[in-house]
C-alpha cells in the first residue's frame, strides 16, 4: 500500500467520523429533554471525581463529555434506547485517550456489541438480554 493511498484513507475515516459526531451532536442540542441533560450532568459528577477534569465549573474537559453523551444518546434514539447511569466514565476513558469524535465513534462500536448492549441499553434492549443470556447460558 502507497503512503498516498494510506493517508487518503485515513483522512476519509476521520471526515467521516467527524460528521457522524457532529450530525449527532447538533441533533442532541436541538432535541435533547432536561431529563435527559440532567441524567447525563448526574452521571459526569461521579465519573473520576478526584481528577476534577469533567467537574461541572471547572473541569477543562466536562464540556467534551457532556456533548459525547449527548450525541450517544441521539445515536441510539433511532433503536428506542436511552442514557444508561455509568456510560460517562467509559466515555472519559476514551476521552483521555482521543479526541471526543474518536472517542464517540470508538465508544459506539464498543457499547453496541451484544454483551455490552445488554448492561447499557437500558430497558429498550430487554431482548437483547434474553438472547445473550440464552447464548452464555447454552455455551459448552
Amino acid at each position: 500500500m502507497t503512503l498516498s493511498f494510506f493517508l487518503k484513507c485515513v483522512f476519509l475515516f476521520a471526515d467521516g467520523v467527524q460528521d457522524s459526531y457532529r450530525t449527532c451532536l447538533a441533533r442532541a442540542k436541538r432535541s435533547l429533554s432536561p431529563e435527559a441533560l440532567a441524567l447525563i450532568d448526574a452521571d459526569i459528577l461521579t465519573t473520576l471525581p478526584t481528577l476534577h477534569l469533567f467537574h461541572p465549573e471547572f473541569g477543562a474537559m466536562y464540556g467534551d463529555l457532556k456533548d459525547m453523551l449527548s450525541a450517544w444518546i441521539v445515536s441510539r434514539r433511532d433503536e428506542g434506547l436511552g442514557y444508561v447511569h455509568g456510560v460517562a466514565k467509559i466515555a472519559a476513558m476514551f476521552l483521555l485517550n482521543m479526541r471526543a469524535p474518536e472517542g464517540f465513534l470508538a465508544m459506539r462500536n464498543l457499547l453496541e456489541r451484544h454483551c455490552m448492549r445488554s448492561f447499557f441499553g437500558g430497558p429498550g434492549a430487554k431482548d437483547d438480554v434474553s438472547r445473550a443470556s440464552l447464548f452464555f447460558c447454552c455455551e459448552d
